[in-house]
């Protein structure tokens, strides 16, 4: 990264501007009261670093302790990590630093006009919604190109794609497509074989109005948040085939979600819909075949704890939620219980989509309006 481009990781992202970074140093951290510095970055105090290892050596004296991927009831069954979902899994990641960026403004291979989402099968394959080219472009993990999908085949081109998200069918891949204006009559969603783009169909022509984000379950089920004044979420079977939809009311209710996520926390479905038209992350719980409203977070601003117009939303391994706040340039930080842990830019200008790679260890932003992807190296 030359010094020109790395100087613009230093601009402001709340009241105070964030301190000067090493080259391919460390963005941000999360841990409460163990944070130290400026705008809500730092490093770990001495003394929690400490506290830290004496634990790690107890863990490790304990010979029953279980390693990664091993059967848990709770995080002091684990050696070296906490227990999820009922097994030990890698610890929470807590630093962020620079890996690399691909792409410049163009309609060739590897630039982009306004591309919106992303998303990143088990295979490791990066997709792109080129939003203003019309086309789905796919990268390699470190940024490689590899091919484009124009939308023909079973239908008209793709016209502005917006969400993209890629499941497990069977022993397939599929990649599911929100495009919300095809010819300017109907929105649906479109959905293809990754490895052989021409087999397309359609999805939720019937039920959908303005299909934005889309997201993925752990079993392989599709999300889609519809972009409509009131807001509605739709839930897919992994083949495609219509489950349910929700209109959220109350204290639940969206006005033109963006972003959506799925996450998998103490047992239970959380999803979360980034709230755009009130500047907010909202909670659900799904449980029983009900979307029942939990919390929610933020409000118009520029402050450590507010949002200005977010779009894409991530959730890691621990639960936390990775939040592109689109008209702040930067990425905002919250942990399972909404609470704002951390923030990062790295000269962003209206990040958008935002996902994990194969072993959530890399992070991906779609850098929209610098025409680029931007992605980083996650570690604890």
């Amino acid at each position: 990264m030359n010094e020109t481009r790395f100087d613009e990781l230093t601009r402001r992202v709340s009241d105070a501007p964030l301190p000067v970074l090493p080259r391919r140093g460390l963005f941000g951290l999360l841990g409460g009261s163990a944070l130290a510095g400026v705008a809500g970055l730092g490093l770990l105090t001495e003394d929690a670093e400490a506290k830290k290892k004496k634990n790690r050596k107890k863990k490790k004296k304990n010979k029953k302790c279980k390693a990664d991927g091993k059967k848990c009831k709770r995080n002091k069954d684990c050696c070296d990590s906490k227990c999820s979902d009922g097994r030990c899994g890698s610890r929470c990641p807590t630093r962020v630093s620079f890996n690399t960026r691909w792409g410049v403004f163009g309609s060739g291979n590897s630039q982009f006009r306004n591309p919106w989402d992303i998303s990143i099968s088990r295979d490791g394959e990066v997709f792109v919604a080129d939003t203003d080219n019309d086309r789905i472009q796919v990268f390699d993990e470190s940024g490689g190109f590899i091919r484009t999908w124009n939308g023909s085949g079973n239908g008209s081109s793709f016209q502005e794609p917006r969400g993209v998200g890629a499941n497990r069918d069977g022993n397939n891949t599929r990649v599911t497509v929100s495009d919300p204006v095809v010819n300017n009559t109907s929105n649906r969603l479109r959905r293809f074989n990754a490895s052989g783009g021409g087999n397309f169909n359609s999805m939720g022509r019937s039920q959908l109005q303005n299909p934005y984000g889309i997201a993925i379950d752990s079993n392989n089920r599709i999300w889609v948040v519809d972009n409509s004044s009131t807001g509605r979420i739709f839930l897919f079977n992994s083949d495609g085939s219509y489950n349910n939809n929700w209109t959220p009311g109350g204290n639940g209710a969206l006005s033109s979600p963006l972003g959506i996520a799925v996450a998998r926390v103490d047992n239970k479905t959380f999803v979360y819909v980034t709230d755009t038209g009130n500047n907010r992350i909202v909670k659900f719980d799904y449980t029983g075949g009900n979307l029942d409203y939990v919390k929610a977070a933020g409000s118009r601003g520029s402050n450590s704890s507010s949002f200005n117009g977010p779009a894409g939303v991530a959730a890691d391994s621990c639960g936390n939620l990775w939040v592109a706040d689109r008209n702040n340039n930067r990425i905002q930080v919250l942990d399972k219980d909404l609470s704002f842990r951390t923030r990062f830019t790295a000269g962003f200008n209206r990040p958008t989509g935002i996902a994990f790679g194969t072993n959530t260890k890399q992070l991906f932003v779609v850098d929209s309006a610098n025409a680029q992807v931007q992605k980083f190296s996650l570690s604890s």
